[in-house]
């Protein structure tokens, strides 16, 4: 009787054990032909636990064994992962493949802004912001003359310190802030305004509620789990981003007095012009949009473009004779006189060093999370519907197909035969491409260029220290090492 008994059991497991391994087939490992091919996942947590602390190098390792369009799982959300300039291209120029997550800033009072939103609502919000930042930005108001002031007060504080080692983050996040704040309200905050201390919260709590969106994005129930325990201090952050919208919604309150006055060209006075113009009781044109816009304009705007100064003037310490080549053309073509955005064409060189530098040291290694709104072919892949996208764009930037030995930086890539500048280059995406392609671009070019031309016409650049660090730290930016720099003035 035993016998029997035993046989009937381990019948009973192995048929358990079958059904569970059928299923685990179906569920994790079988995939469609016509979807890209990609690793094993594990149950639940997906390839998360493989990805490491450089998930961008790790994905590279994985386009070069699967292609350069592969999935995988990240926790329990399908990914497609687009590894290459051509891919990327298709994909995000497809309007099926623009969406992002719904719950994308899960964690950032009131919605992001066109960051976040998609359809209709997205197009028109685009649209509008495209062209008021043009207007804006590009010379056509006295917004790059308040970049001027800035830029001057930026050099004074150098010439304060010559010859001293100097930390840049903070003095670059201090006068980058000025300036989009200037873009969005039309004056600066002064380095002892209170209301500095509700931006700082933002910007302190910001990268942790990126991560803990991403973690929402694909591990909701985790997410949530590791809330209920008391893991990651979220009251904390959540307090500090509750202060930032409290300042940016005052803000906009004090702008609503401003709209009287018609030398106030923010991009907020301008908004609510426009709202109050509006008729259309259905439009997107709402107070909820604009904090939305103006935190993603905060959030998006400045420590990119602090980041990237900080990585330019590291080049320049490290490189001294293509430094020369930039002190040389700054001599000739501008002698005493201050840069301007408007000098970037009769100053090749010196544009091309910014231009490198945003592809050698790729800021940010993956674009926003996009997500397919139907099923959308890319390449010789069929992409279902409800697939997260992700582009990488720190690959296409080390595609040696476009950049010949991509680690070494060198400005001549982004020079013609005739030596002048190339502004638009295949497989050069700082920014995105697509129909989500930044609508900041422009804004920040203007000030990289002008504050970057600015201080090399002023100053020789080197390291204080015995040797710089060129790696950075991986964020939501790639982060250089805050490391202290020389800075002496020229003849």
């Amino acid at each position: 009787m035993d016998v029997v008994w035993n046989l009937v059991k381990n019948n009973v497991y192995a048929s358990v054990a079958v059904c569970v391994a059928t299923l685990f087939y179906f569920l994790f490992l079988r995939r469609n032909s016509s979807y890209p091919p990609g690793p094993y996942n594990l149950p639940i947590v997906g390839y998360l636990p493989f990805l490491g602390s450089e998930p961008h190098e790790k994905m590279i390792q994985l386009a070069e064994k699967y292609g350069s369009i592969f999935s995988l799982r990240l926790g329990m959300s399908d990914v497609v992962v687009l590894a290459d300039y051509d891919s990327v291209k298709e994909a995000f120029n497809k309007s099926a493949a623009i969406d992002r997550p719904a719950n994308l800033f899960h964690f950032i009072p009131s919605e992001m802004g066109l960051a976040s939103v998609n359809g209709e609502d997205w197009t028109e919000q685009r649209r509008y912001s495209i062209k008021t930042m043009r207007d804006l930005g590009l010379g056509k108001s006295k917004w790059e003359d308040l970049v001027q002031d800035e830029v001057r007060s930026f050099v004074r504080f150098l010439e304060s310190h010559e010859g001293r080692g100097v930390r840049l983050h903070d003095p670059l996040l201090f006068t980058i802030s000025n300036n989009i704040l200037s873009l969005l309200f039309g004056a600066p905050l002064p380095q002892d305004d209170p209301r500095r201390v509700a931006l700082d919260r933002g910007f302190r709590a910001f990268p942790d509620a990126f991560l803990q969106t991403g973690l929402q994005c694909v591990m909701p129930a985790l997410s949530e789990a590791l809330a209920k325990l008391g893991l990651g201090d979220r009251k904390a952050m959540k307090d500090d981003l509750v202060a930032f919208n409290t300042f940016v919604r005052k803000e906009i309150d004090h702008q609503k007095e401003s709209i009287k006055h018609e030398d106030n060209e923010g991009f907020v006075c301008k908004y609510l012009n426009y709202m109050k113009s509006n008729s259309d009781k259905h439009s997107s044109f709402n107070e909820s949009s604009l904090v939305g816009n103006v935190q993603a304009y905060i959030f998006g705007g400045i420590d990119t473009t602090v980041t990237t100064l900080h990585w330019a003037l590291l080049a320049m310490a490290a490189h001294p004779g293509l430094q020369r080549r930039v002190h040389d053309e700054l001599d000739r073509v501008l002698g005493a006189h201050e840069p301007r955005y408007a000098d970037h064409d009769r100053l090749p060189y010196t544009m091309a060093a910014v231009l490198e530098v945003m592809r050698w040291r790729t800021l940010v290694a993956f674009n926003l999370l996009h997500e397919t709104s139907a099923d959308v072919t890319v390449g010789k892949y069929v992409i279902p519907k409800g697939t997260v996208l992700l582009g990488l764009l720190e690959a296409i930037h080390r595609d040696p197909k476009y950049w010949p030995e991509p680690d070494i930086y060198r400005p001549e890539r982004f020079l013609d035969d005739n030596g002048q500048v190339i502004m638009k280059k295949e497989s050069f995406v700082p920014f995105s491409t697509g129909k989500r392609r930044c609508v900041g671009e422009n804004v920040a070019m203007v000030e990289v260029f002008v504050y970057f031309a600015a201080v090399m016409r002023r100053f020789g650049v080197s390291s204080a220290g015995a040797c710089l660090n060129l790696k950075g730290t991986v964020g939501i930016v790639l982060v250089p090492e805050d490391q202290e720099l020389r800075f002496e003035l020229r003849d």
